[in-house]
């Protein structure tokens, strides 16, 4: 989280000293790990690129000069631009007790579409991303693809954003022979006729069915927004407790988790994570591959 309304500032204002950023974007690299930050604002931004981090989300508070860096350091930027033009309504939500915040917020709003358009333009690497599991639903992923076509992004680029090119940045492979992939079947070609990604022709009915489990048990937009619920602290053993039927132990080894990496963690969402665990037990691996 990079930045977040401060209440003593009564403005948008960085989670964390620049230090701290740094040394947390030093020990994920030195693990072999990419790291990318929510960033609405302007004051945290250059901290976090002179840190090197590999992405940011939202990125409304991007001058001329950071989107160079960006493009001259191979920094992504997920726009989620669904979300930005959010930003009005929480501006009315926050004008009484913080004006200064609003005001920011629909400033960043204006100017939502040349922070966008001047990364496309400078060949920042875009990607699409729904900001989904905190105040957005899941599942409308084709919804950004033709917003963002909307502020300006050719179709051919957004497409790729969303599908390829992502698949590159996060390490898998490509548009290459051999390589994995997994396949919507459409009857038109997206690139040409954006629309045709929320007609698909053939969905498969196990995804969906599991994309569907999930997302009941996703908290709703009244419970993500309770600072106390969505702030549970919880032990190593008290999460392993909460959903044992995840392998918790082969996860880590996996992804290369020290034993002593963490005592504690916060959970956003306790009763998700229960689901998840119970979903994960009882879903065959198949299933869970073809999500």
């Amino acid at each position: 989280m990079g930045d977040w309304i401060s209440r003593d500032a009564g403005d948008l204002a960085p989670s964390f000293p620049a230090e701290a950023f740094a040394a947390a974007i030093e020990a994920a690299h030195a693990e072999g790990a990419k790291v990318t930050a929510h960033c609405f604002g302007r004051d945290v931004l250059q901290g976090l690129l002179d840190a090197g981090i590999d992405c940011l989300e939202h990125g409304t508070g991007l001058s001329v000069d950071q989107v160079e860096q960006m493009a001259t350091q191979g920094v992504a930027l997920v726009p989620t631009v669904l979300q930005t033009d959010k930003f009005p309504v929480f501006a009315d939500q926050g004008r009484e007790k913080f004006p200064a915040y609003a005001d920011t917020m629909e400033t960043l709003h204006a100017r939502r579409r040349e922070a966008l358009m001047a990364a496309h333009e400078a060949g920042v690497a875009l990607y699409v991303g729904s900001d989904g599991g905190g105040t957005g639903r899941h599942g409308y992923l084709w919804e950004e693809v033709r917003a963002m076509h909307e502020m300006g992004m050719p179709a051919p680029d957004v497409v790729a954003a969303a599908s390829w090119r992502a698949r590159e940045w996060l390490g898998f492979s490509g548009l290459e022979e051999g390589a994995e992939a997994d396949f919507v079947v459409l009857d038109r070609d997206p690139r040409a006729d954006l629309s045709v990604l929320a007609e698909p022709e053939r969905v498969a009915e196990q995804v969906m069915d599991l994309e569907t489990a999930l997302a009941d048990a996703s908290w709703d937009r009244v419970l993500n927004r309770d600072a106390e619920k969505t702030y549970t602290l919880m032990t190593r053993e008290e999460l392993r407790t909460a959903a044992p039927g995840f392998d918790w132990a082969e996860w880590e080894s996996a992804l290369g988790v020290p034993a002593h990496a963490y005592d504690e963690v916060i959970v956003r969402q306790p009763s998700f994570v229960t689901a998840a665990g119970e979903l994960w037990a009882g879903r065959p691996l198949e299933q869970w591959q073809a999500w």
